[in-house]
């Protein structure tokens, strides 16, 4: 069997959040989209990301991280 490409859930975490980023950056410039906009929904969701992820890094849910 294939090994898991990464063990950690906070890094796995973070790989679908770029990726799902770039889709819908892609897709709204795709669309003709008010990129300024679109800046601002990011700006918007960062910080909880960002506060998963330190959450994660400071008391993890799991004991596999």
């Amino acid at each position: 069997m294939a090994k898991s490409f990464t063990k950690s859930k906070r890094e796995k975490v973070l790989y679908l959040i770029v990726l799902l980023w770039l889709l819908v950056g892609l897709a709204a410039i795709y669309k003709g989209s008010n990129l300024s906009e679109l800046a601002a929904y990011f700006a918007a969701l960062s910080p909880f990301v960002i506060g998963y992820i330190y959450g994660e890094t400071k008391r993890p849910s799991d004991k596999e991280n």
